[in-house]
């Protein structure tokens, strides 16, 4: 069977299963360890199916991330994971420390399963997000957590209904953002073929159109922003005529957009929701025929709570923080056991994720998720701390001598209000910034201001900031 189409070609689940060895072979003989970390900084092609499969063989645990993030972000992260090699090619090699070539692992001749003992508690993978003290954060996560989210079985009804119903998978998402994982390993653990866009398939939804076409998917997943845009394009739309499943998470599920999928497919329509310390996906929801949108219920092996500021049980109806317990909560923060201490807590005699949004409790047992408690957002799927942006413009480049980063919830933006002796222009800033963060944090519109407002405490006055935006 198919198991991965890709622009650079198809691989049978016998010719993945056979590169993975080879690649993980030649690894340990390069003296990777268990639970050792590898990050993968490669294009969007088979090869990096291959390294990860191949990390995850030799009991490592594997780093997505991006070639066309910024060189300090990229260090940063190798700096902070300890990562042992980087795998990538091309141009890249040697660009950063511990470079391996991708094509030299693959010159390997040894094809057989290397005999590792992984347990479930290991370490998998790291998810590097947005961190609000200017660097991004490491987020690790378990086998026994990845394996329950990919597990076939009625409670995990975003995996349960893909299977049954579908056979070719589409796959857009950022290979650095964990709700990937829901196309790729969901894919490739059950039997699914893979057809995973490439980088200009990804931001072109006519090619995108046509590459799913020539490979019949009818699975589908994205963020809501994302797919609404792309439903406007009668091309795209008749691709997604032809699913069978349509999986959406990663922010707000607007009613434009079930409306949309309603009138224009016959899919099953399956809203999903998990912070990336919980492994994925929490909850998910089947729409199709819902009177109301909401997240749903925990899925296999989770359970959740809804609290006041004290922690005390909240009834149906009443407003507070999410907290998620389950074999999918993260081990922590890499390196950083205070915000591991502070998000990770013990809650009924168990390990807890506080998850920072406010929900509430349906009447049916729903969970319906109404923003953050703190300065988070979510744009297009990705979770930025608007915190890092700031400190990245303030602290790190010096570009002003105060900002305030606020993000438009309506127009999907990001806007920044500064202080500075000279007014900068949008492209100076976005060039000065593009050298630190990744494209999808730098900020759209700039407003100069001789002295920013402040609170009677002397504090920047976000909230005032955050309704001007709105």
């Amino acid at each position: 069977r198919i198991a991965l189409s890709a622009c650079d070609g198809k691989l049978t689940y016998k010719e993945l299963d056979r590169l993975a060895n080879i690649t993980a072979n030649s690894l340990i003989e390069k003296g990777l360890g268990k639970g050792e970390k590898v990050l993968i900084l490669l294009e969007r092609t088979s090869k990096f199916f291959i390294s990860l499969f191949g990390i995850l063989k030799a009991g490592g645990a594997f780093i997505p991330s991006c070639p066309d993030y910024p060189k300090e972000r990229i260090d940063s992260i190798i700096e902070d994971s300890d990562a042992d090699f980087v795998i990538t090619d091309g141009e890249l090699l040697g660009v950063y420390d511990r470079t391996v070539d991708v094509s030299k692992l693959l010159s390997g001749n040894n094809e057989e399963n290397p005999n590792v003992d992984v347990q479930p508690d290991d370490l998998a993978y790291l998810i590097y997000t947005s961190g609000s003290t200017g660097k991004p954060k490491g987020v690790m996560l378990r086998h026994i957590g990845i394996a329950n989210y990919l597990a076939y079985s009625d409670s995990n009804i975003q995996v349960k209904e893909v299977v049954d119903n579908c056979h070719a998978y589409g796959s857009v998402t950022t290979i650095s953002f964990d709700m990937s994982l829901k196309e790729t390993m969901l894919s490739l653990c059950n039997g699914l073929t893979l057809v995973f866009a490439s980088e200009e398939q990804t931001v072109n939804p006519m090619s995108l159109a046509e590459f799913f076409k020539e490979n019949n998917v009818d699975a589908f997943n994205s963020t809501p922003s994302r797919l609404l845009q792309y439903m406007e394009l009668d091309e795209f739309a008749e691709a997604m005529a032809n699913c069978k499943v349509i999986l959406s998470g990663g922010e707000k599920y607007p009613d434009k957009l079930l409306r949309v999928l309603r009138e224009k497919t016959n899919a099953i329509i399956i809203n999903t929701y998990g912070p990336t310390e919980i492994t994925v996906s929490s909850n998910a929801k089947n729409l199709t025929n819902a009177d109301e949108i909401s997240i749903g219920r925990p899925l296999r092996n989770y359970t959740e709570y809804i609290v006041d500021s004290d922690n005390n049980l909240l009834p149906i109806g009443v407003v507070g923080e999410l907290l998620i317990q389950g074999c999918g909560v993260a081990l922590g923060y890499n390196k950083l056991p205070e915000q591991t201490a502070k998000a990770f807590i013990e809650f009924n005699g168990e390990r807890t994720y506080r998850s920072g949004d406010y929900a509430k409790w349906t009447t049916n047992g729903d969970v319906i998720i109404l923003g953050r408690t703190d300065n988070q957002v979510k744009l297009r799927g990705l979770r930025i701390e608007l915190g890092e942006i700031e400190h990245v413009i303030i602290n790190t480049l010096k570009l002003v001598k105060n900002g305030c980063v606020v993000y438009n919830h309506q127009r999907k933006e990001i806007t920044l209000y500064y202080e500075a002796v000279n007014e900068l222009t949008a492209a100076e800033f976005r060039k000065a910034i593009g050298n630190a963060l990744p494209k999808y944090m730098i900020p759209v519109v700039y407003h100069h201001l001789d002295e920013l407002k402040r609170n009677p405490n002397g504090k920047i006055d976000r909230l005032y900031y955050s309704k001007i935006v709105e």
